[in-house]
């Protein structure tokens, strides 16, 4: 996951002739939405480079970006007491918690709404602060 993340933000795809040309306007937040019910343990990039990756796509701009990550928990207080938890660090949510508009859920949630409403609402928040470059 946080390897995709990376690699959409790059240069070389979203700059003309790129096959995400025009993917990314300085006149528009970015919303990224992850959701992903196992460890994310192909990525190799940390936490703080895919969001320095972000950032910099973004004009440097971290207020720009909303990130919403739906994960496994992994603590025990999983909404749903019949989901696995794993008592152990998540970097998409140390990822999420990188960026000052974010949201962050749990997988086993009967349903994912209400994350979604929250990450409208901070889509609001972060748009009525946001000057496009």
């Amino acid at each position: 996951m946080r390897e995709a993340l990376f690699a959409a933000v790059q240069p070389e795809i979203n700059g003309p002739g790129g096959c995400n040309e025009g993917f990314l306007r300085p006149d528009a937040l970015l919303v990224v939405t992850m959701i992903f019910d196992t460890m994310d343990v192909k990525s190799w990039r940390s936490p703080k480079k895919v969001y320095e990756a972000v950032v910099a796509a973004k004009g440097g701009d971290a207020d720009a970006v909303v990130m919403v990550v739906v994960t496994w928990p992994t603590t025990n207080q999983a909404q749903n007491p019949d989901c696995a938890f794993g008592d152990v660090a998540d970097p998409l949510k140390d990822l999420a918690l990188l960026f000052p508009y974010h949201v962050i859920g749990d997988t086993c949630a009967d349903s994912y709404a209400p994350y979604l409403e929250l990450a409208a609402a901070k889509v609001g928040e972060a748009c009525s602060k946001f000057i496009p470059q």
